[in-house]
């Protein structure tokens, strides 16, 4: 249940990285976008001062496909890591990470 609950905040904040932190317009040129992202490897441990307390590390791939517009993104390659550290009786903890992008180029952006 712990693990389920973690995962559905990944999801979140994968939702909320994906489609609302980042805005993807050109000026004068609209693309519609579509990234698909699957979790490559997923770890959690107790951290054992504390009820409810876990760490979890969270590795994800994905890809961009343009669905509409020119080439904008299209095959550009994700990478996401990110280290949770929280209390899931209290709902308090921290989240780091970082996503890189390479696009077809081989150019890399985090």
């Amino acid at each position: 249940m712990r693990v389920f609950r973690v995962i559905a905040l990944i999801g979140s904040i994968a939702f909320f990285v994906g489609f609302v932190a980042f805005d993807h317009a050109v000026p004068s040129e609209k693309f519609k976008l579509r990234t698909v992202k699957y979790a490559v490897k997923v770890e959690s441990a107790e951290g054992g001062d504390q009820k409810g307390h876990i760490v979890l590390t969270y590795e994800a791939k994905g890809i961009t496909s343009n669905r509409e517009g020119k080439w904008f993104e299209e095959g550009w390659v994700h990478r996401m890591v990110l280290l949770i550290d929280m209390n899931l009786k209290t709902g308090q903890g921290s989240l780091e990470g970082y996503e890189a992008v390479a696009d077809r180029d081989g150019n890399k952006y985090c």
